[in-house]
């Protein structure tokens, strides 16, 4: 049997069958009447093997098995229109990003209204404007921001980092060295190394200007907590190492205190320090500075005044031991003020300075209390403790015991020079007590009570070398000076010179009719105790009126030169005869012009040591001594050592010569409060018609004098007694180093 099968037709050789299999097969495969043709009609044999490999019936599209469609689903397959794309599952469904077309928005739940809420047109360019907010145009968009931030996502940590690794100014660092010079190559600075040799270098020569301090930034001037503020106002100060300027009233309770300040304080308009506490006034410490050369502790215009009456010390000042070893200058002073708010008020001690080297203090003003009291001012200025080359320039010092004093206290003290200013009302003026040698006078003007210039002291090798020069002394009538003595210059030291000066000492009397030019002194050189002062002193082209004894060189000097001298009584009919007082060895006296109390005028007086002279006084104080009324009552004013030539022991003394010679003895009693009198005689003239010259013992005292001249021609004698009265009529002969009791002959003029 063969078959054909195609789309349209399907043979089968029914040859002969005419039964229902041929009907059934023919409804089944469609062929219609075609099984009732002609063989003819069907296809040739070439045809049917083309048949033969056609689709066949097992070949069909099963839900089961692939394959050609089933009638059925080629009619579904037309039904889809041109164009539509095929589905896969539910879920490709519902991927719209798969559909094509359009479809209403009406058609989809909610879609409307979801719409409606959301933000429109008008409300997205709103927003937009607000975040564009006027940026320039470079960079109203994201995309030029990411270009201005590099396109660094982490910009912000980038940013930080880098940060952390700037140097900052605000706030403390911990860098590592290598940052540290990183930092300074940087900015062109030279490196931590180069700045410390560098440093090393200027360290002693750079001076750093910084803006100075004002109190008034601290304190209001009104007196409210004024001490807590001004404590601030320094500690500040202390901290910074600035100026400070005091350009208000500051009044305060208490003493303040500076450390280590190598800074200037000065003052401003009506600037000053008022201390109400009875304490010391500024103190300035430096003791601790230990290194630098640059600045030096300065005080320029201010005033320290107090409240009190004689308390406390107005200025302390202590300098280092490394600035005095290394001779830098400690400090600078203008125009500094010490002294009370009103005339009966004033300091203890103006200023207390110690271990200042090489400085200068001009126009330093001190004022004591206007009373001479027992508290007044007691030193105006005070030097101790290693102060070497001071420089005191116009000072002036008034009202108190003692204007400048050097203070033997710690180092010797040297070098103190006063140059030009005044010392008045003062009782001592200028006194050096310290082992330090070179100090000056020149040109300083004191008017005090007791002392002048009184430079080294007993047992105390100091002030050699010193000198006063052109200055004026003046002792005036501010007390009663009653037997106090008074000296203008002492130089208790050797290799001394005083030159040029001027000396004046008033003729009034005091209240008790005692001269005031009585025991008084122009210029004392040496000591009467120690051996060391031997004096080797120049004195000359001074100008001395008015002194008991204007020149005295005491026992022990020698060597001295005396010269060029004018010395003038000045109506003092006490004066030492020839004016100078030679108790010394070989020193040299010679060209000197003396004027008496006559106004006689001799010249060249001790120009020639053959003129006759001699001179006795007691060796020490003679107890218990008796009168009893009469002339021979002390009798030779027991005058045993220093015999010249022509006094014998007895006080007897013998003219050599005929001539005129001066006489002057002096007589110091103790413990006569049971006598009522007492009287000098000098009994003169040959030996078989002397006459006597009475003189009066001041009953207060003790002290008297007398002397003139006597003409006596050779071989003829002088001697002196003393008488006393009274209901005991028991003394003390006052002798010793005090040289109070005395008898001077010497030779004026030959016949």
């Amino acid at each position: 049997m063969s078959k054909v099968q195609s789309k349209d037709a399907f043979l089968y050789d029914l040859a002969g069958d005419t039964g229902v299999l041929k009907t059934a097969l023919r409804e089944a495969m469609e062929l219609g009447s075609a099984a009732d043709e002609d063989a003819a009609a069907f296809a040739s044999s070439a045809q049917g093997a083309k048949a033969d490999s056609a689709v066949q019936p097992e070949d069909l599209a099963t839900t089961a098995d692939n394959g050609l469609m089933t009638a059925a689903d080629k009619v579904k397959l037309n039904g889809i229109a041109n164009g539509a794309t095929a589905n896969a599952t539910d879920a490709a469904l519902r991927d719209r990003t798969t559909h094509t077309g359009e479809q209403p928005m009406s058609t989809v739940t909610g879609l409307i209204a979801a719409l409606a809420a959301k933000a429109t047109p008008a409300d997205i360019s709103a927003a937009i404007t607000a975040l564009v907010n006027s940026s320039p145009a470079a960079m109203d968009t994201l995309n030029e921001l990411a270009a201005a931030l590099g396109n660094d996502p982490n910009f912000a940590a980038t940013t930080a980092t880098a940060l952390g690794n700037r140097v900052r100014y605000d706030a403390a660092q911990s860098l590592t060295s290598t940052q540290k010079d990183q930092a300074l190559a940087n900015i062109g600075a030279a490196s931590q190394a180069a700045q410390a040799a560098t440093a090393a270098t200027v360290a002693s020569v750079v001076t750093i200007i910084r803006s100075p301090l004002k109190v008034s930034l601290y304190c209001l001037g009104d007196g409210t907590n004024e001490d807590t503020k001004f404590s601030q106002f320094f500690a500040e100060l202390q901290d910074k190492g600035v100026d400070g300027v005091i350009d208000i009233p500051v009044r305060l309770a208490s003493s303040k205190t500076l450390s280590g300040y190598m800074a200037t304080l000065r003052a401003a308009g009506a600037g000053r320090l008022i201390f109400s506490g009875g304490t010391d006034g500024l103190v300035i410490d430096n003791s601790a500075v230990a290194s630098g050369f640059v600045n030096t502790f300065g005080i320029d215009g201010l005033g320290l005044y107090t409240e009190t009456d004689g308390v406390g010390v107005g200025l302390r000042f202590v300098g280092s031991d490394y600035i005095a070893d290394n001779l830098v200058r400690s400090l600078h002073f203008e125009r500094l003020r010490l002294y009370g708010v009103e005339t009966n008020k004033g300091w203890s001690k103006g200023g207390v300075i110690k271990r200042a080297v090489g400085s200068v203090i001009n126009s330093i003003y001190v004022r004591g209390r206007s009373s001479l009291a027992a508290n007044d001012l007691q030193v105006g200025v005070e030097f101790s403790d290693g102060c070497n080359t001071v420089d005191l320039n116009n000072p002036y010092v008034t009202w108190g015991e003692l204007g400048i004093l050097v203070k033997n206290e710690g180092r010797p003290t040297e070098a103190i020079r006063i140059n030009s200013g005044s010392i008045l009302a003062m009782r001592q003026g200028f006194v050096a007590l310290s082992p330090g040698q070179y100090h000056v006078a020149k040109g300083v003007h004191f008017d005090t009570t007791r002392i002048g210039v009184s430079l080294g002291a007993d047992s105390v090798n100091g002030s050699d070398f010193s000198s006063v020069e052109d200055c004026f002394f003046l002792r005036s009538e501010a007390e009663l000076y009653s037997a106090l003595q008074y000296v203008s210059i002492i130089l208790n030291c050797n290799y001394a010179a005083a030159r040029g000066n001027r000396i004046h000492i008033s003729g009034e009397t005091d209240a008790n009719g005692v001269s005031r030019q009585n025991n008084s002194y122009g210029i004392v050189v040496g000591s009467i105790t120690d051996t060391t002062k031997i004096g080797r002193a120049t004195v000359s082209d001074n100008g001395v009126s008015g002194a008991a004894i204007p020149v005295n060189l005491r026992n022990n000097t020698t060597g001295c030169d005396v010269t060029d001298n004018r010395i003038d009584a000045y109506g003092n009919v006490n004066m030492t005869s020839g004016g100078i007082l030679d108790q010394g060895a070989d020193n040299n006296t010679g060209n000197n012009t003396v004027i008496d109390a006559g106004n006689v005028v001799t010249r060249n007086i001790g120009a020639a040591k053959a003129i006759p002279s001699s001179e006795g006084y007691t060796s020490a104080t003679l107890s218990n001594i008796t009168g009893d009324g009469s002339a021979s009552g002390i009798n030779p004013l027991a005058i045993t050592l220093n015999l010249g030539g022509g006094l014998a022991s007895n006080g007897t003394f013998t003219a050599p010569v005929s001539g005129e010679y001066q006489v002057d003895v002096n007589v110091q009693l103790a413990d006569f409060s049971g006598a009522t009198s007492g009287i000098i005689t000098i009994v003169a003239g040959p030996s078989t018609a002397m006459v006597a010259f009475r003189y009066g013992i001041n009953p207060v005292t003790g002290f008297g004098h007398a002397g003139g001249s006597f003409h006596l021609k050779k071989g003829e004698q002088l001697y002196a007694t003393c008488t006393i009265s009274g209901t005991t009529k028991v003394v003390d002969i006052v002798g010793g180093s005090a040289n109070t009791t005395r008898l001077k002959i010497v030779l004026v003029r030959a016949d």
